[in-house]
Parts: C-alpha cells; sequence; structure tokens
C-alpha cells in the first residue's frame, strides 16, 4: 500500500512499514511466505516507510551486487520475519 501503517506497537523497533496488498502465486516472495496483510518495513539495510524508500532501494546502482540477495524484513502480527531474494536483472 502507499499509505505508512504505524507498526511501533509492536515494540520490534519500527516506527512504520508498507502493507503488502497482493503477493503472486508461485512467485518468489510466495515461496519465501510473504502474505497479503504482511507489512513491509525494511529492505536490506533501509527502513521502508514509504514508496520512496523502496523505490530507492530497487534503483540502488549496486542493487545487482553487494545487496544482492536483497534481504525484506517484514512484520505478521507482533513478530519480525525475514528473507533473502537473489535478484537477476531484467
Amino acid at each position: 500500500g502507499e499509505n505508512p501503517v504505524n507498526v511501533s506497537e509492536t515494540g520490534l523497533g519500527y516506527e512504520s512499514g508498507l502493507r503488502i496488498i497482493d503477493v503472486r502465486p508461485g512467485s518468489p516472495a510466495a515461496l519465501r511466505g510473504a502474505l497479503p496483510g504482511d507489512i513491509l518495513v525494511g529492505l536490506h539495510i533501509w527502513q521502508a516507510n514509504k514508496p520512496a524508500d523502496v523505490n530507492y532501494v530497487l534503483n540502488h546502482d549496486d542493487l545487482y551486487g553487494e545487496l544482492n540477495p536483497l534481504k525484506f524484513t517484514f512484520i505478521r502480527g507482533n513478530k519480525a520475519y525475514f528473507f533473502n531474494l537473489n535478484l537477476e536483472p531484467r
């Protein structure tokens, strides 16, 4: 989603994140357990508080170098989950 979701009440050290609206069945994210409704709070070392944060990471010069695999951090309920995705240039 485009509007930040407040997650500070989870006590996990994150202020806000972006709600995942849809996860394509069979996609790498789905195969690693991402679900609609999860809240994306981080990509690699950066917080994902707003869409511009995600765009910054996905357009980073080193996306396919040192940032690969890219670590995703998301919250479901009151727990933080992590997974890494190997990225391939399009």
